[in-house]
């Protein structure tokens, strides 16, 4: 069995519990708590934490109802400290050279293990892809992607015209500024089904600009053609 964890160490671990809560330690706890710990491979610094924890932990627990730490205690919150210090563990290959997949291998485990104990930070977030397409790709995708568009409408029925087989989803590089779908995302129908590139989406993308007052102004004008020409 490797040791993590010496005796001395045991008996330093068990020290810090006895100030906690006032247990006697004698050789045959430094003897048990050394194979425990060693046969789950915490370490004292571990030992350490997941001793601080557990009494932190209890603080929550009525004082006719906590209980004394114990090994399966310390290895279970060990566990979960160094469970949490590789959540988001990233790990990084040479820069000079390709590796052999055993090299891959003790490497990996090298830096995974480095940050799981401690020795080494881990970022504190999750890596994320930021931003939208390339500049210069953008000029490229449109007019190239092709998707046919939406046969159905809210209610259910059939309005695509017929000469409507194919429409251009250039209009993706953009962020449709009517219903905020985003840059490579369908627009969206009222019901939240996808549709056809809004209109001003489609100018967006072209090089135009949009603006949501003349767009209402037009239904305006348009409401009031309509009503106009049911009571005539």
């Amino acid at each position: 069995m490797t040791e993590t964890i010496s005796p001395e160490e045991i008996g330093d671990v068990l020290g810090l519990a006895a100030a906690r809560d006032q247990r006697t330690v004698g050789d045959g706890d430094v003897l048990a708590w050394y194979d425990d710990l060693n046969a789950a491979r915490v370490t004292f610094a571990d030992a350490r934490q997941a001793l601080t924890r557990f009494y932190v932990q209890q603080a929550a627990i009525p004082a006719d109802r906590r209980f004394r730490v114990t090994t399966p205690d310390v290895i279970e919150l060990a566990r979960k400290i160094r469970n949490e210090r590789v959540a988001n563990f990233i790990y990084e290959p040479p820069a000079d050279r390709e590796e052999s997949g055993i090299e891959f291998r003790a490497r990996y485990r090298a830096q995974l293990d480095a940050v799981a104990s401690g020795r080494v930070a881990a970022p504190p977030h999750r890596p994320a892809l930021e931003g939208g397409p390339a500049p210069a790709l953008v000029p490229k995708l449109r007019g190239l992607l092709r998707a046919l568009p939406d046969a159905e409408d809210d209610t259910g029925g059939d309005t695509a015209p017929a000469d409507a087989a194919e429409v251009s989803v250039g209009a993706m590089t953009v962020q449709c500024p009517r219903c905020k779908a985003r840059i490579g995302r369908p627009c969206k129908k009222p019901s939240g089904r996808p549709r056809p590139p809004h209109p001003p989406r489609v100018q967006v993308a072209a090089g135009g600009t949009y603006d949501p007052s003349a767009e209402r102004a037009e239904e305006q004008r348009r409401r009031a053609a309509s009503e106009a020409a049911l009571t005539a």
